[in-house]
């Protein structure tokens, strides 16, 4: 193994905790070190940009710009999401 996917927290909760920069610095080195030559952060489960509930689709904004913004900072490549459903509307609707 080469290149890794992680989670940067729990996939399956919204809370979030902070990422200190000598975190950051400790996993690049750690990556480095193992021959880890990259990742890729993968979003949370949670997540729904489809959803026709305007909280979730916050929550999902602001969940996802959390990983954006945490990517560069662990030499990550790029964010995994999945954009959601739009569960049972008519298609008409959206």
């Amino acid at each position: 193994c080469n290149y890794v996917q992680i989670f940067s927290d729990s996939p399956r909760v919204w809370q979030r905790r902070m990422v200190t920069d000598e975190n950051c610095a400790l996993f690049v080195k750690n990556c480095e070190d193992n021959g880890i030559l990259g990742n890729v952060i993968h979003a949370l489960y949670l997540n729904n940009l489809a959803s026709d509930k305007p909280e979730l689709v916050e929550k999902s904004i602001m969940s996802l710009a959390f990983d954006l913004q945490l990517a560069p900072k662990i030499k990550s490549t790029g964010v995994v999401v999945h954009v959601g459903s739009y569960s049972k509307r008519d298609w008409n609707s959206c």
